[in-house]
């Protein structure tokens, strides 16, 4: 989102130190950007369409559509075509972020290797000197890699360390397999008239819950993580791109299961003596279904497109020392499972979902058509703050195929800002007009937790307006700590005015401004993100720090 800012001076503020008044009254003229992909019916790019031709909705009401950018890159990182996008499109609009978020613990050595070697190839073939690529990998708990680069060496290097964390455990199929064979047993003792079939079958329902519920609480960690890092990188500008790869991602977890025993157990007690199979299957996996629309729904929201690559396949690898029969329903059911959360993530930011392929290459292709050509459009919405809004965009032609994203939030300028200020936790390519810089001092240990002494220098270009025969300004100081799983502190707002006489300003502007402050972190490693705003220009400035507390 972009916010024109109409700025007239109505009210002062006090001395310096003192409580400060508003300074500006502002008139915010919001306008909504709208990544959307068009394909025709061969997935073919559409290009040369105009505002006329697209239709945009916002909780069932059409819009006005203000602005329309066709963005256009060529194959080649750094060649020039007659192709590339227009100089008219905003350099935000044509810089791509793209943070791969990388699941070892599910991701089996030869299928990681495979998809890093292709992601390592679309790193060379595909990254623009403008464009950053950001590394982490979820591995009983979030590792940031790499924070966002521009350095193509620095990012393949990430991925090769991403090549050494092995997967966690030995993985779904072991558990799956366990819990087949303990199906199977209670079936012989069926056969056996050991016990009565329902009696049976009701265990082998109970022992899938418990495998359902375990496999929740397994992944709800890692999808709350996705969301943390969507939300993170919404207040950087450019086309911002999570790509999840990953072998397992469940919406309904155990549907495998609950289909294998179903199966196992109606030729003994016949169909209509069993729960409707829809009634369990993946009964204990909603939660789950609720956390991967949480994750889509902010990543949509703050603009961020999520595109995946699921590594499972619908039927084992069949290898020279295992002639066992394959099942591949349960297999299809396990991997279709899979692939269904992802594309229905993927599908609620504009993105897709590959799954099911060993042709990794084949599935950044895709990807990179889609970052390659697409339009934004802009609208200016109807003022509801702070309040997710569902949006529609269609083409006015039905021979075309569209995706967008399907919410928005309308944010206020302070919190636009404070997005910005966590973006700048991962990136060194936030935009600074005022340059600012931070210093931390010795950290001291107070029952555990540690103060920090902290002290921001800023250029002494701050705005400053006469006011009843002084010259008045101000300016707000936005706080945020990271560490490196991914997680952040709430952000600390601390607005700051001040209040000269017009003979001192040349003093003034003489040296640089500071301010002084001490923040309390926890041990360990953290990262200090700064910004800066000026009440009165809306110039901005970011810096950011690590440090480690002990």
């Amino acid at each position: 989102m972009r916010t024109l800012t109409v700025a007239v001076l109505i009210s002062l503020l006090a001395f310096s130190g003192f409580p400060q008044q508003k300074l500006v009254e502002t008139i915010e003229v919001r306008v909504v950007n709208v990544d959307v992909v068009v394909r025709d019916r061969h997935g073919n790019p559409v290009s040369g369409l105009t505002k006329d031709d697209f239709e945009v909705y916002e909780e069932g009401v059409k819009q006005t559509i203000t602005n329309l950018y066709e963005v256009r890159r060529t194959d080649i990182a750094g060649a020039q075509s007659a192709d590339a996008s227009p100089p008219d499109v905003p350099l935000e609009l044509r810089q791509r972020r793209l943070l791969l978020f990388v699941d070892s613990a599910s991701l089996q050595n030869a299928k990681k290797e495979a998809v890093l070697a292709a992601v390592e190839r679309f790193v060379d073939q595909k990254m623009r000197p403008e464009d950053q690529a950001m590394v982490v990998c979820w591995r009983l708990g979030l590792h940031v890699i790499l924070p966002f680069s521009s350095d193509k060496e620095d990012v393949k290097r990430a991925i090769g360390k991403l090549r050494h964390m092995a997967p966690a455990g030995d993985g779904q199929q072991v558990a799956i397999e366990a819990a087949k064979r303990d199906i199977q047993y209670l079936v012989r003792l069926g056969e056996d008239n050991f016990l009565p079939w329902q009696e049976l079958y009701t265990r082998a329902q109970m022992d899938i819950d418990g495998y359902a519920q375990r496999l929740s609480v397994e992944q709800e960690p890692m999808l709350q993580a996705m969301e943390r890092m969507a939300t993170s990188i919404g207040g950087l500008e450019g086309k911002k791109v999570l790509l999840f790869v990953g072998e397992h991602l469940t919406g309904r977890p155990g549907a495998e299961l609950y289909r294998y025993a179903f199966d196992a157990f109606s030729p003994y007690m016949g169909q209509a003596n069993l729960p409707n199979l829809q009634a369990i299957t993946g009964v204990s996996g909603n939660r789950t279904l609720d956390m991967i629309d949480d994750v889509a729904k902010r990543a949509s929201e703050n603009g961020v497109v999520i595109y995946a690559i699921g590594t499972a396949q619908s039927a084992h690898e069949v290898s020279a020392d295992n002639n066992a029969p394959l099942d591949y329903t349960e297999s299809f059911s396990r991997a279709a499972s899979t692939g269904s959360a992802l594309k229905a993530m993927a599908g609620a930011t504009g993105g897709v979902a590959v799954t099911q392929t060993t042709n990794f290459d084949l599935a950044f292709d895709i990807i990179s058509k889609d970052l390659d050509s697409y339009y934004s459009l802009g609208y200016r919405p109807p003022e509801s703050r702070g309040t997710p809004r569902k949006i529609t965009v269609k083409l006015k032609n039905p021979a075309y195929l569209v995706r967008a994203r399907e919410t928005v939030m309308i944010k206020s300028s302070d919190d636009q800002m404070s997005d910005r200020v966590i973006a700048n936790l991962y990136t060194d390519g936030a935009s600074s007009a005022w340059p600012i810089s931070i210093r931390t001092g010795p950290p001291a240990n107070e029952n555990g937790k540690f103060k920090v002494p902290v002290k921001v220098t800023m250029a002494s270009t701050i705005t400053l307006l006469p006011q009843d025969q002084k010259l008045v300004g101000g300016f707000i100081l936005y706080f945020v700590i990271g560490t490196g799983d991914g997680r952040t502190s709430e952000v600390i707002r601390r607005p700051q005015g001040l209040g000269i006489p017009p003979f001192a300003e040349q003093a003034v502007r003489a040296k640089p401004m500071t301010f002084t402050t001490a923040i309390r972190v926890n041990p360990g490693e953290n990262i200090l993100s700064v910004g800066i705003i000026d009440q009165i220009s809306g110039t901005t400035g970011f810096a950011r720090a690590k440090f480690v507390a002990r």
